[in-house]
Order: C-alpha cells, then structure tokens, then sequence
C-alpha cells in the first residue's frame, strides 16, 4: 500500500505569494486510522484466547460479542475499553458499540 504524502510549504510575506517548500509529511486518512486501532483490538483478543465465532467482524454480532467481553485483570480491562472506544468509532464519529 503506498502512503500518500503532503506537501509542507509555506508563503513567504511580502513576496506576491511566493512559496517555498519546506518537506513532506505522511498523509494517513481516517478510514487507515480506523483500521489499525480495529486491528489493534482484535490482536489484543486473540493474544488473550478472545476469537469471534461468527461469520464477519465488526458487523452487529460482533459489536454484541465485544460488549460481553470482560477481562478478570484490571489492566487489561482498562486496555481492552480504551482500545474498544476507539475501534468502535466509525468514520462518521458515531459508536457502533462501547465496552463496559
């Protein structure tokens, strides 16, 4: 997958607009955000013995299945509900589901 990248530039005053390039940066878009933090939560599960047992992730059974999900240990429940929240975000900012 190739990595969009912007331009940082910067217009120099009183020179009619002139502008001068300064580098570039990592372009990474929401949807790319959404997917790692997704990815993230599921590689968590799996490292705890925690794998769905449906057909498709992130569908409203999945959602149902994460939010039955309770870990014994405090860290690891504070880890998997600050993971979980922001997996659950979809592109449009809304909750699909939030751990408790």
């Amino acid at each position: 997958m190739s990595k969009a990248k912007h331009a940082i530039a910067i217009a120099a005053g009183g020179h009619n607009g002139e502008v001068r390039y300064f580098g570039e940066i990592e372009a990474t878009t929401a949807s790319e955000d959404l997917r790692k933090k997704r990815q993230q939560l599921l590689s968590f599960l799996l490292r705890h013995g925690r794998v769905f047992a449906g057909h498709k992730n992130w569908s409203r059974a999945h959602a149902r299945w994460l939010a039955a999900q309770k870990f014994d240990h405090p860290a690891q429940q504070i880890v998997f509900q600050d993971q979980g929240r922001q997996a659950a975000m979809r592109k449009t900012g809304s909750i699909d589901w939030m751990p408790s």
